[in-house]
């Protein structure tokens, strides 16, 4: 019988799991620098990117992981934009539980695309991943601004 009950983190996890951390960490430093420019209208205009490719990159958990993060980030008060009205707290938690379905739905796309590769495609490999979250990068920056813009 083993000792522990869950499998242990390897290294590659670790990494992921702390990758998730600092995207969120540079998320949150991007919103509140560009706070003057963008005011408190759009809270999570990089943090749903950097979520969803968190979540492409390195699956569900640490795409949840980092959209929890720029929730907490939003709505701490030291930190722009201010949104702790209650109509603005309500609106954060309910995109924040949005953005985290919607990684955990882009996770198993992903997951059922690789699943799915014919002998003759090309293996999962870190080049191969980083150009498919680029690919995906160039469609979801511009619909992301189109969607908070229009909101």
């Amino acid at each position: 019988m083993s000792l522990y009950r869950f499998r242990q983190l390897t290294i590659a996890d670790k990494a992921r799991w702390l990758g998730a951390v600092l995207a969120a960490i540079i998320a949150i430093a991007l919103r509140a620098f560009l706070q003057p420019t963008l005011g408190d209208e759009l809270p999570f205009i990089i943090a749903a990117p950097v979520s969803l490719f968190c979540a492409l990159m390195w699956g569900a958990g640490p795409g949840a992981l980092a959209a929890l993060l720029c929730l907490v980030g939003t709505l701490l008060p030291t930190i722009p934009p201010d949104v702790l009205n209650r109509d603005g707290a309500v609106k954060v938690v309910g995109f924040t539980l949005i953005l985290g379905l919607s990684c955990v739905l882009v996770a198993r796309v992903n997951a059922l695309r690789r699943l799915t590769v014919s002998g003759g495609a090309v293996p999962d490999m870190p080049l191969v991943r980083w150009l498919n979250a680029a690919l995906f990068g160039a469609v979801l920056l511009p619909a992301t601004a189109f969607v908070l813009v229009g909101w």
